[in-house]
């Protein structure tokens, strides 16, 4: 007859990374087994201490158990899990939220935590034709109103006297416009389609699905100003220019003239325009979140320095770290963790107390299709993360193995059932 581990012993070994995979496994058999006011619960009550389950105190316990047990082999800091197979990591993730559901289960929290099934069997779902990911497709609009769409063997386009790709080969069909008398430009994405733009200062803009970009084909000596529809990740060129000979010349850019004075100018503000938002940076990265469907705007910074004006005269200033989020001019600035939001630029899904509704739309966007929801699903928070390279069915897959919630497919119209 095998050992039996005291459940203490293996809680204690868990929380200290010192657990074996055969200790774990039994761990986790328990927990599936457990039920309120077990022998779990005071472990679990003793590591969340005098502040009870509440989210913070939850979110800083599955954070150091997740450091503890896999301290050596977690990937780097905002990259998520970086497997890019068709599941879940079978390590990192299991535990971490086999942590959260022991919080769960032992404490009676009425919450649905997405964790790794060691299954790789195929989706319970209906699907008739399953639907590839999201890949790089975009459009561009001209000053004319023709529209170009662009090679989806590319990444992305430069904006210089001409409008190349960025190994360098032209955009074909395009008349380029004189340098010195701006057009408007706009790059679209679709449902399904991600892109990259580097603007004429040299700044490089990644615009996520279902976005839109307008911006002019040289930005005048004052300040560059760009309108936003969407999601988009700028990682903005140096703010500051000098006079040489007469003739404005962009640090580092290599793009030529900016106009004509005398003596130097320290600051060429760059600035995003997004549903009356706007966000004026000084040289810095960030994430724009901003679809015209979404009750909320939001502004993450990851680099340098950012003033986000919402109506009111000062603004307000954003470090990095930083989170402004705008519902209907009510603003809150929040500390969080960066690499949670700008995940999609790095080809991921994360989810950290995801609505499901969020998730919905996130699918909707980039894999180009439309959720009939006729159940509630508001009360569903979702924890995980998953490569937005898996095919729909696997994404769904892992939702179904995970909530009460079951999905059937006609085509790209998705039905959500309990």
């Amino acid at each position: 007859m095998s050992h039996k581990t005291p459940i203490a012993e293996l809680f204690n070994k868990y929380l200290e990374g010192t657990i074996r995979p055969a200790e774990l496994a039994e761990l986790l058999q328990y927990i599936e087994r457990s039920e309120t006011g077990d022998e779990l619960t005071p472990l679990i009550q003793r590591e969340l201490g005098e502040q009870g389950a509440d989210y913070p105190s939850l979110k800083a316990l599955v954070d150091r158990v997740e450091a503890k047990v896999f301290a050596d082999t977690a990937p780097t800091a905002h990259s998520g899990i970086t497997s890019r197979s068709s599941h879940f990591s079978l390590k990192r993730t299991w535990v971490r939220y086999a942590a959260v559901a022991a919080v769960v289960i032992a404490l009676g929290l009425g919450w649905l935590v997405i964790r790794t099934s060691i299954e790789t069997g195929g989706t319970s779902a209906s699907i008739e034709t399953d639907i590839a990911p999201g890949t790089n497709r975009a459009t561009l609009t001209l000053a004319d109103g023709r529209k170009v769409d662009l090679n989806t063997a590319q990444n992305g386009i430069v904006v210089g006297e001409k409008i190349t790709y960025l190994d360098g080969t032209e955009v074909s069909a395009i008349d380029h416009p004189a340098p010195d008398v701006p057009q408007p430009l706009s790059l679209t994405t679709p449902k399904g389609g991600t892109y990259q733009v580097t603007l004429p200062d040299g700044t490089n803009v990644w615009l996520n699905s279902a976005s839109t970009l307008t911006y002019p084909s040289r930005f005048d000596d004052n300040e560059r100003v760009v309108e936003l529809v969407g999601e988009a990740y700028f990682e903005v060129r140096s703010t500051r220019y000098e006079v040489r000979n007469t003739k404005y010349e962009v640090r580092g850019t290599g793009n030529g003239v900016r106009g004509t004075g005398n003596g130097v100018r320290s600051a060429w503000p760059f600035r995003v325009i997004s549903n009356g938002q706007v966000v004026e940076v000084l040289g810095t990265e960030f994430n724009v979140s901003a679809y015209s469907d979404d009750p909320e705007m939001k502004t993450t910074l990851v680099e340098g320095r950012l003033r986000v004006f919402t109506g009111k005269t000062q603004g307000s200033i954003l470090v990095p770290g930083q989170q402004l989020t705008n519902r209907n001019g009510a603003v809150q600035i929040a500390t969080v963790e960066v690499g949670d939001y700008i995940a999609w630029k790095q080809g991921q899904f994360v989810f950290y107390g995801t609505s499901m509704p969020t998730l919905i739309k996130q699918i909707e966007r980039w894999y180009d299709v439309s959720f009939d929801v006729t159940v509630p699903v508001d009360n569903i928070e979702l924890w995980g993360s998953l490569s937005r390279d898996v095919m729909l069915s696997e994404i769904l897959h892992v939702i179904e193995l995970n909530t009460p919630l079951k999905f059937t497919q006609e085509g790209r119209h998705v039905m959500v059932h309990r």
